[in-house]
């Protein structure tokens, strides 16, 4: 993900994952933009681990889903102490295109907000 706060928005947003074993697991969204998110994750997953995920925009009535891969963690290969949370970029593979077109709209309605 980028650094450009038109393409990326820090926001904390409540998320269902489901697993490849199909677990759910409900995470939070905290870096939004058109292709990919940053999630905070009570578990550790792997680079290349593929998930699904759901999440609401604010004040959206509709819940934006798509099946996405893990392309970066803060622990690969990092002894760390026990965190509280694991830092995991994922990259959004099927969102449909009204989908994308939404978090596209939010994040720059919140940056021209700024």
């Amino acid at each position: 993900m980028s650094q450009d706060p038109r393409r990326d928005l820090s926001v904390p947003l409540p998320a269902v994952v489901r697993h490849a074993d199909g677990t759910l697991r409900h995470e939070y969204v905290v870096n939004v933009s058109g292709s990919g998110l940053c999630l905070h994750m009570k578990t550790p997953v792997s680079v290349g681990e593929e998930l699904w995920i759901a999440f609401r925009l604010p004040s959206a009535a509709d819940e934006i889903q798509a099946n996405c891969k893990v392309v970066w963690t803060s622990h690969e290969g990092e002894a760390q102490p026990v965190p509280r949370f694991y830092e995991t970029g994922i990259f959004l593979l099927d969102p449909s295109e009204t989908d994308r077109l939404r978090i596209e709209a939010f994040v720059c309605a919140q940056v021209d907000r700024r």
